[in-house]
């Protein structure tokens, strides 16, 4: 693997200066993270190792993150191939993970565009922060992407991709057929248009029969949506002034048995980032099987000496809502919130893409109630609150 990676790019390096363009982007992160955690049952736990919290995989319990990104476009022939390596288990490189792996062709005065491979980099995502997602990108399987780009519509994308299950099939009868027709259940279909005002995206993946959920009941599971809005006129008033939301839905049109895996996520933002500093406030309403979370998230930062350094703080705040007062719905009924959560950051930013911050997380959130709440006669002795507290050194490089 590593040696085939090594190959690869010397190939394109040479290549690249007389027959192709080639365009190279990464990051790498790394840190060390303490993270305690107390729930009032167990003894209180202290852990430190390798991670860096700033989206690379320390949740997972991973050391860091090295991500490269390649672009390789072959102008003569309006031909060439993307990929990008996602690296998080530096201690097994097998296991490093191809996020996307595509070649493409841009045809008929690149009004349309023909993608082959395990796809990414897709033109209807949600982009993000926060919320990735990308409808037609699977984990080991691949797929045909069709992109128009007409010329009477300036900035308007829409297609479809054609692929296969997101899904096991394992839950499927083995006597049942598998038919074409159930892959082309699976397409995804997608929009973006970009204009001087705004620019939008959204895209819609189907759903078939026979990729029915692991350890859930025989039928469709459902559907999926996102979407992503933003304005682009009012930085021409308000510099570094934007607004913009997103969203993804899983589960839509599932059959009644299925309807308890419902998810659906909505943002949105609106952020200034004068030269002094930057100002964000991002609210969610997030629906989860039969429970509602509304989330509040305001973030201020200032940019001092230039940006070099940036100092400040954002604070979370979550309630949850639900009728249903079991393993679905509220987490714990009357609770003055779901979780809550303050996080100052000092960061310093070096030249060339480089940076080191120090960072502090301090949260605080409703649990279930459990046995070990209780006393025997079922009276609750103990509030069902778990505490946990992170501090993260990380450092970082952009390229």
């Amino acid at each position: 693997m590593k040696k085939f990676i090594f190959v690869l790019l010397v190939m394109m390096f040479f290549t690249a200066q007389a027959f192709a363009q080639l365009s190279v982007s990464g990051e790498v992160k790394t840190g060390i993270l303490q993270t305690t955690t107390e729930d009032g049952i167990h003894p209180k736990k202290v852990r430190t190792d390798a991670g860096s919290k700033d989206d690379a995989g320390a949740d997972q319990g991973a050391p860091g993150r090295f991500r490269l990104n390649v672009d390789y476009y072959i102008p003569e022939k309006t031909m060439g191939f993307k990929f990008r390596i996602n690296m998080q288990d530096w201690a097994s490189p097998q296991n490093s993970m191809w996020s996307y792996f595509f070649g493409y062709g841009n045809y008929f005065d690149d009004q349309l565009t023909l993608s082959l491979g395990k796809l990414g980099a897709s033109p209807w995502g949600t982009g993000g922060p926060d919320l990735w997602k990308e409808l037609e990108a699977m984990g080991t399987k691949g797929g045909v992407r069709f992109e128009y780009k007409p010329y009477y519509a300036p900035g308007l994308n829409v297609g479809f991709v054609i692929n296969s299950f997101d899904r096991d099939v394992d839950m499927y009868p083995d006597d049942e057929p598998i038919t074409m027709l159930d892959v082309l259940q699976e397409s995804v279909v997608g929009l973006s248009y970009t204009n001087d005002y705004f620019h939008m995206r959204t895209a819609y993946r189907f759903d078939s029969e026979v990729d029915q959920l692991r350890g859930t009941a025989s039928g469709r599971d459902g559907g999926q949506f996102l979407y992503r809005v933003e304005e682009r006129v009012l930085d021409n008033y308000l510099q570094g002034f934007k607004l913009w939301a997103l969203g993804y839905y899983y589960g839509i049109g599932a059959d009644e048995l299925n309807r308890d895996e419902y998810l659906a996520n909505n943002w949105f933002f609106i952020e200034y980032a004068p030269k002094l500093f930057t100002a964000q406030l991002r609210t969610g309403l997030d629906m989860i099987k039969k429970r509602t979370v509304f989330n509040l998230r305001p973030a201020f930062y200032f940019k001092l000496f230039d940006n070099f350094i940036n100092v400040g703080v954002q604070y979370l705040y979550a309630q949850d809502y639900g009728k249903d007062e079991g393993d679905m719905g509220k987490v714990y009924p009357g609770s003055p919130y779901y979780y809550m959560e303050i996080e100052p950051k000092l960061q310093i930013n070096f030249s060339q893409g480089a940076y080191a911050a120090l960072v502090y997380n301090w949260r605080r959130e409703y649990v279930r109630v459990t046995e070990d709440h209780l006393d025997m006669e079922g009276n609750l002795v103990k509030d069902p609150i778990k505490q946990t507290q992170w501090i993260n050194f990380r450092v970082g490089m952009y390229f």
